[in-house]
């Protein structure tokens, strides 16, 4: 009885800590996304300032 409740505690904390790293993923990734439109949107504007 006991091993089993440790493996389901073993496997919820698994599945947890792989939706954590999926979220850590998209917020990555969703990171890079604004920089990327951060950084486009500066060059833009310098190009504008160099017209």
């Amino acid at each position: 009885m006991m091993r089993c409740m440790r493996a389901h505690l073993c496997l919820s904390v698994l599945r947890m800590r792989r939706d954590t790293r999926r979220v850590e993923l998209e917020r990555d990734q969703a990171y890079s996304d604004t920089l990327r439109a951060i950084t486009s949107s500066q060059q833009r504007n310098s190009l504008r300032a160099w017209k």
